[in-house]
């Protein structure tokens, strides 16, 4: 229901900034989620809102779409043991790798040293998660 929410929430707030073209997210969205899984529906999302969306435009409305994007994320933690939890550390994890994003497209104004703050603070955010994992199924030696 979640991920419902989410791909409502996207493709509407895409529709009203683009046309009936934007119906393309809840297809790209839905047929992802269907035949790959949630990381791969999430990835065709932002694939088709980057195509789609005007760089030039408000970046509420560009927000509102992500939203919704990270509601269909974030909707496989629910099942979770700690859904909460999970939730909210996904949420914060994405806005400190936004905020980083951002923050290096305002200062440098360059595509390429943003694209590297990305990786590098996605990076840092899934071996945090992977270590997290490791720790939490005990695979981790005490010295």
């Amino acid at each position: 229901m979640l991920a419902a929410l989410g791909v409502l929430v996207a493709t509407a707030t895409t529709v009203l900034l683009v046309g009936p073209l934007g119906l393309l997210v809840a297809v790209a969205v839905g047929a992802g989620q269907y035949l790959f899984g949630t990381a791969v529906a999430f990835a065709l999302g932002q694939v088709v809102l980057v195509g789609l969306l005007p760089f030039d435009g408000p970046v509420a409305d560009f927000a509102l779409a992500e939203a919704g994007l990270c509601l269909v994320l974030v909707c496989g933690l629910v099942d979770h043991a700690e859904p909460v939890r999970s939730v909210v550390a996904t949420l914060v994890a994405g806005v400190a790798v936004g905020g980083l994003t951002w923050l290096v497209f305002r200062a440098t104004d360059s595509v390429p040293l943003t694209g590297g703050a990305l990786v590098v603070g996605l990076a840092l955010v899934l071996y945090a998660g992977h270590r997290y994992e490791r720790v939490r199924l005990g695979l981790v030696e005490r010295e």
